[in-house]
């Protein structure tokens, strides 16, 4: 019976015998612990909750995911700005607001500066030119 229990063990330690495959198992797991991470991320990111960051924070993350899974500081990065409310978030990144002073990481935040910068240039522009692109009231000219 107990050597049932070493042979299973062996058995789920990463193949038993085979003395080189155990470094490739323990990448093995660090890359899966990884790609975990990465998907909780991309689901965060996808799924905020609201439709607008939905669309804007999900397909930046889409689009560099790769980068994300490379780059730890990015990645640190961006789950700090995962972690914005996201009426405020909203309106840092459409710079309807700037971030106050109790968020005023967020402008040193690599990620956030690089979102920013994708909705500016997918902006015609005359709405970059405009300091606020928000319209104020039903006349607007």
């Amino acid at each position: 019976m107990s050597g049932d229990a070493g042979t299973e063990s062996a058995g789920r330690g990463g193949g038993g015998g085979r003395e080189d495959s155990g470094s490739g198992t323990a990448a093995s797991e660090a890359t899966t612990i990884e790609s975990a991470e990465l998907k909780r991320v991309m689901y965060h990111a996808r799924q905020r909750g609201w439709l607008e960051l939905d669309v804007i924070v999900g397909n930046w993350a889409t689009e560099n995911r790769r980068t994300l899974a490379t780059d730890p500081a990015l990645m640190a990065d961006f789950k700090e700005l995962l972690a914005v409310e996201n009426p405020e978030l909203f309106k840092y990144l459409t710079r309807q607001m700037d971030p106050p002073e109790e968020e005023a990481y967020l402008n040193g935040n690599v990620a956030f500066q690089r979102i920013r910068e994708s909705i500016d240039s997918g902006l015609p522009d005359e709405a970059r030119a405009s300091k606020a692109w928000v319209p104020s009231g039903w006349h607007d000219k």
